[in-house]
């Protein structure tokens, strides 16, 4: 019997054979094909025909590299040539693309050529790729989790919060390496105990067991703020614990950070302080600007109906000139206090003597001792004290710690002024035996707007700014002012100034009291669009014996300038239609230059005195105007200054 596979002859006829070989091959589960010398099909079975997708009519006889040229240079191809010229039988896997498979082949020799087993193996590959997909896709993650860990890990290290893990027995199973500089500890020595092995106080400890607890109970973090003395000190420390959890929802483990709040809470204390004191001055601000008015009101009210030559007018005027008097100085207090504040004070510096200016000073504060009942003594030898400053800033210093002996000292008390020199420094000592300061006020009293207790009553008065204004007078001076006291022991508070380089300094001429008269009378404009401020004005102007004109509203001022001779122009620089610059900018334009223009506004900053001087204004006067300038401008005196 013929057991070869049928086959074409020469003629491309297939060669009988028995029926049942055909039959089985075509019931094998693996495609078969037979391929001659010349590499032409000559046998494929069902399989063969299905994994190919021809029929096999159609490649009996024909070439397979001109049928499948894609196989050409393939590992097929290369498989298949090695079979044919060494005879022995080899395997290749590869993807076919055209069919879009893979495909197992095994080649095998015999007489007339080759025949070739293949079967697919898509389905395998695929499983296989998929799996090493994983595999790869697998080491990606756990590559990636590690470098994501060393991330972590060089983040948290270097994260200036505390960062920790806790097991469910509440040992620490991580820590960073500020938490463990914290504790002193190295890794070895931290890692796997708990807050009362690492030294935490035992009701510290005992918290912190009772919170991870109920993190891990309630699946909740719990955040907390506590104390804690470590490397660092003694700091506040704000914490939170959280949950770590598991692929099923349970608790695996409780993570936590602690930040170190110290500084915060610090500032929010001394926020909370300036708050506290700005509302306590506001409300003596609200005390001290009302208390004058009361006196202000009664006092006019008592004018209306007193003889104007009898004793309580003239009680009553003294009343008002002392209670505005006092509102000025409040307003300068504040004034001063804010340009200081932002650098806009310029000291008019020249060599002074502070010995004769502390000398000076006390004197003119000896009646307000001596009507307080207080005696005060001045220990100022002849020595002189040459230091460089601002002679009208240092007696305000100085006055102003005057001002405060006198206020704290009860009546029988003793106030002692002192100077003297040390090393290069002169110091100016203010001495009282009064009330003294509270232990708790000492470290800010140079703060603004500290106040000692004085009740709802505040007999005393006051914003609490002059010991803010002598410390930052002094310090622009280069030098420094200190206190010292206790309760009911009085207080001494000093004045240290570095001494001038040189000794030479110009002694202060006092002039001679002016005789209030005027040489002759001056036609006066005033324009101001406050009716009350702008006629008081005029009418002060025509008591000192002056013509005088009022106007409220720039536009009309102008309009009389230009049909009217003028000497003196008082303008306000708040008016509703134009403002007082443009009309001195017209008015300069316009009219003579020796006439005298005067800004009155309540604009004093030291901007708003430069740019009415910029405009054309020959001064600026801060309302409430003081009227000795007033009398100095009619008089002819240098009337620019202060």
């Amino acid at each position: 019997m013929d057991s070869r596979p049928p086959r074409l002859t020469d003629a491309g006829v297939q060669q009988p054979g028995p029926a049942h070989l055909g039959d089985m091959l075509d019931s094998l589960s693996d495609g078969f094909m037979s391929i001659d010398r010349s590499w032409r099909f000559t046998y494929l079975n069902h399989t063969a025909e299905r994994y190919l997708q021809q029929d096999r009519r159609n490649l009996l006889g024909r070439d397979i590299w001109q049928c499948y040229p894609d196989l050409v240079d393939s590992g097929y191809y290369h498989a298949y040539q090695q079979t044919a010229a060494t005879g022995r039988p080899s395997q290749h896997t590869d993807y076919y693309a055209p069919l879009g498979r893979w495909f197992e082949a095994r080649s095998f020799a015999h007489d007339d050529g080759i025949t070739v087993l293949f079967r697919d193996v898509t389905r395998e590959y695929e499983h296989a790729a998929q799996l090493k997909r994983k595999e790869e896709e697998l080491a990606d993650l756990v590559a990636d989790s590690q470098r994501r860990r060393r991330l972590y890990e060089t983040f948290l290290d270097n994260s200036p919060d505390l960062a920790y893990v806790l097991d469910l027995n509440h040992r620490f199973t991580y820590a960073n390496k500020v938490l463990l500089n914290m504790w002193n500890r190295t890794w070895d020595e931290a890692i796997g105990k708990n807050c009362l092995e690492l030294g935490y106080e035992p009701w510290h400890a005992e918290m912190h067991d009772r919170e991870i607890e109920q993190v891990i109970t309630k699946k909740q973090p719990v955040r907390g703020e506590v104390p804690f003395e470590g490397a660092y000190g003694r700091r506040i420390y704000d914490y939170i614990f959280v949950p770590v959890l598991g692929r099923h929802g349970e608790v695996e483990a409780v993570a936590g950070t602690t930040r170190d709040v110290t500084e915060r809470k610090r500032a929010e204390g001394a926020l909370h302080d300036a708050s506290r004191r700005k509302d306590e001055f506001l409300a003596m601000l609200s005390h001290e600007l009302r208390n004058p008015l009361a006196p202000i009101q009664n006092s006019l009210f008592i004018l209306d109906r007193a003889d104007p030559s009898g004793q309580q007018a003239r009680n009553a005027r003294e009343v008002i000139c002392r209670q505005v008097t006092h509102l000025t100085n409040l307003v300068d207090d504040l004034l001063d206090v804010t340009r200081i504040a932002q650098g806009k004070i310029e000291l008019q510096r020249m060599n002074v003597d502070l010995a004769a200016l502390a000398r000076r000073t006390a004197e003119d504060y000896r009646t307000l001792a001596q009507g307080r009942g207080l005696e005060l003594l001045v220990a100022v030898d002849d020595e002189e004290l040459v230091v460089e400053g601002d002679e009208t800033r240092l007696a305000q210093a100085i006055g102003n710690l005057l001002g405060n002996a006198v206020k704290f000292t009860p009546a029988g008390g003793q106030i002692t002024v002192t100077t003297r020199q040390c090393a290069e420094r002169a110091l100016v000592h203010v001495t009282d035996n009064g009330i003294g300061i509270a232990p708790e006020l000492l470290p800010i009293i140079f703060e603004p707007f500290t106040q000692s207790s004085q009740g709802l009553a505040r007999t005393e008065g006051g914003l609490g700014l002059g010991l803010a204004l002598v410390k930052s007078v002094i310090e622009l001076h280069g030098g420094r002012v200190t206190a010292m006291s206790s309760l009911g022991a009085g207080a001494e508070f000093t004045i240290a100034l570095p001494l001038a380089q040189t000794t030479d300094y110009a002694t202060p001429e006092f002039a001679a009291s002016r005789d209030e008269g005027n040489t002759r009378s001056c036609r006066v404009l005033v324009v101001d669009d406050n009716v009350d401020s702008a006629d008081s004005l005029a009418a002060i102007v025509a008591m000192l014996g002056h013509t005088v004109e009022v106007r409220y509203d720039g536009r009309s001022a102008l309009s009389l300038a230009e049909t009217t001779q003028l000497d003196v122009v008082l303008c306000d620089i708040g008016l509703p239609d134009i403002d007082g610059y443009e009309v001195a900018k017209t008015l300069r334009q316009k009219l003579p230059a020796k006439m005298r223009l005067v800004a009155i506004s309540g604009y004093a900053q030291p901007e708003d005195v430069q740019k009415a001087l910029d405009s054309g204004f020959d001064a600026h006067f801060a309302k409430p105007v003081d009227m000795v300038r007033i009398a100095q401008l009619f008089a002819g005196d240098d009337f620019r200054d202060g």
